[in-house]
């Protein structure tokens, strides 16, 4: 598959977006940028991120902004939460390092990358 790179509007338009949410969802992008690309709900339960979180309400914004998709599983009882197709390079180019300037904390299951 060959994806076409994008350009500086693209890229714009992306900040712009990840610009809108909070830090726990960019947080849910970087996890799921770490884990290449997607992970299913147990697996977000099971690295600590979903503590007393509502995974719809959580990923909602993400999805309408076209940032991720959701897809649901019948059988496994488990939605699938990918990042958009082409979009993995422009937000890590985005999103990594983490910055955030008032100092929330990471999710527990995104590890705190050392200082160099």
């Amino acid at each position: 598959m060959n994806v076409r790179p994008f350009d500086e509007g693209q890229k714009a338009h992306a900040k712009s977006l990840i610009g809108r949410l909070d830090s726990t969802r960019r947080d849910l992008l970087r996890f799921l940028l770490l884990r290449g690309g997607s992970a299913r709900a147990d697996v977000l339960s099971s690295a600590g991120l979903m503590a007393d979180v509502n995974l719809h309400q959580l990923s909602a914004p993400l999805v309408s902004l076209g940032l991720i998709n959701r897809t649901e599983d019948p059988l496994s009882g488990y939605p699938t939460f990918a990042v958009m197709t082409g979009m993995n390079h422009v937000l890590r180019e985005l999103l990594f390092p983490r910055d955030e300037t008032n100092g929330t904390p990471y999710f527990e299951g995104i590890p705190v990358p050392k200082s160099r």
